[in-house]
């Protein structure tokens, strides 16, 4: 069961997915929806609209409802976390206000393993960790699928498990990334001296990636990386502007040689360009 009521989406009719554009479902934090969650009156809990949405053969918008406390990751009995496996595009949202997701320390949120695109925006997601391999708060895995983050605050959010890339989010076989006005802070990957990425991870991407308008303070990879760390066979370019990076720190206690206190390259010829940005009081050790 996914909620109390023990229903799961697929109790839900059918939407009529004819028309042009995503189909628009609304979500709350917890209790049970109807009608296909189709307006914020009718909004079902967060895990219920989302295997609805999956099941429909459909690019989905989720729009978040508001003004009724935080999406709590831990009070949705299954899944650990929410994979989007589907080939359509998805895009999470808030109605309206910003509103808080939260791992509560002990869970991970989002998976998208498709050749479509992700969208996450206007959202604040914090204390997600690494429940499973892979994924802390956003992972995105999919030989053609491409990505945007726009206007996220991601926050306290740790990967402490394998492949150990990306304290907040790791894209990893996508052609984009666009990250464009988020804010990073005290993100963590930690295991010992394998932790790439404290904030983003970029790997194996056969596209551009671009990081715009964003604020990273306090990440910290336990080997390189402490905001970002791009590489991996990447073949596009990595380009950052108007960015700040804060005391964002690469440290490898294994032998003392992290490296990138706030952008780490390790694919050797991978062109970067920074622009407009700020760095200070970074470190790698």
């Amino acid at each position: 069961a996914l909620d109390g009521a023990g229903r799961t989406g697929d109790d839900i009719g059918a939407v009529d997915v004819s028309t042009s554009g995503p189909v628009v479902y609304y979500a709350k934090p917890s209790g049970s929806g109807s009608d296909g969650f189709l307006t914020p009156e009718t909004a079902g809990n967060f895990a219920e609209v989302f295997i609805h949405a999956r099941s429909q053969g459909a690019d989905a918008e989720i729009r978040l409802v508001g003004g009724q406390g935080n999406y709590d990751l831990t009070s949705y009995v299954s899944p650990s976390y929410f994979l989007w496996s589907a080939a359509y595009d998805l895009k999470i949202t808030s109605h309206t206000t910003k509103v808080i997701i939260d791992g509560g320390g002990v869970e991970s949120f989002l998976g998208f393993n498709s050749s479509a695109d992700l969208t996450v925006s206007n959202v604040t997601i914090q204390n997600c960790t690494s429940s499973v391999d892979y994924v802390t708060a956003i992972n995105v895995y999919g030989a053609a699928a491409t990505v945007t983050l726009a206007d996220c605050d991601f926050i306290g959010n740790t990967n402490a498990r394998w492949p150990y890339s990306g304290g907040a989010v790791n894209v990893r076989r996508a052609i984009d990334a666009t990250v464009i006005d988020c804010t990073f802070t005290n993100n963590t990957c930690s295991n010992d001296d394998l932790g790439v990425g404290g904030a983003i991870s970029l790997m194996e991407m056969t596209g551009t990636a671009s990081v715009t308008g964003c604020t990273f303070t306090g990440n910290r990879a336990d080997r390189s990386g402490g905001a970002i760390t791009a590489g991996g066979n990447v073949t596009g370019a990595l380009t950052i502007i108007d960015s700040g990076f804060v005391n964002n720190t690469a440290y490898n206690s294994a032998n003392d040689n992290g490296s990138g206190g706030a952008i780490a390259m390790n694919n050797t010829g991978q062109p970067l360009t920074i622009t407009g940005s700020t760095f200070t009081g970074n470190s790698a050790s």
